[in-house]
């Protein structure tokens, strides 16, 4: 947390005192072949058929509640990524429709959007699963890692010229809030009985 509080700082500072357009032209410029198949890459992390992949991949080695932790913070999350979509923040539009296509180094396998940019969904998905996880560990590094994946798949929404820096910013604010929001649900509803710690394996058979 500490490496993505440290990281948010920087980039709230940077949108602050930079207009949004221009930034992102700064940030547009640099762009090499290599960096673009890293991003295109990286960025399916924050979809929604990734995140059931990963979930699947992850089933057998976790709690139960893990797994009811995980599904409230998406659920939370994805609630107010909609709410402000489509309700609160409808207008606002993406780098392609505010800058234009011309101004833009655009990738030809990358689709684009136009609108409902605010936040980003993919910046949220990730910072959800991964800050989640990092609460589940107390090793270092391996909290590193998964700080380090937030901010990669956020950063490359922008990096594609599909959000603005603010956007990720909101969207990774949105997980950390939907995060601790469930695990302190979790943490009160749960801490009576020793089963739900149980691995998802084990509890199947033992409940069935």
């Amino acid at each position: 947390m500490g490496i993505i509080a440290l990281v948010l700082t920087i980039c709230l500072y940077i949108t602050a005192s930079t207009e949004k357009g221009n930034l992102h032209l700064l940030i547009n410029q640099w762009h090499t072949p290599l960096a673009d198949k890293f991003f295109i890459s990286i960025t399916v992390v924050g979809n929604g058929l990734s995140l059931v992949v990963i979930l699947l991949l992850i089933y057998p080695y976790v709690n139960v509640r893990t797994i009811v932790g995980l599904f409230i913070a998406f659920l939370i999350s994805s609630i107010l990524v909609l709410l402000c979509k489509q309700v609160l923040f409808p207008d606002i539009d993406r780098p392609v429709a505010l800058i234009g296509k011309a101004h833009l180094y655009l990738l030809p396998d990358v689709r684009i959007f136009h609108s409902h940019t605010f936040p980003s969904g993919h910046a949220t998905t990730a910072s959800v699963l991964f800050l989640y996880l990092s609460t589940l560990t107390t090793r270092t590094w391996l909290q590193a890692f998964y700080a380090f994946f937030t901010i990669t798949v956020a950063f490359s929404r922008v990096y594609l010229s599909l959000h603005f820096l603010e956007d990720i910013i909101a969207g990774i604010f949105i997980g950390i809030i939907s995060v601790a929001i469930a695990f302190l649900i979790v943490k009160r509803q749960f801490k009576t009985s020793s089963k739900w710690n149980k691995p998802i394996a084990r509890f199947h058979l033992i409940t069935w």
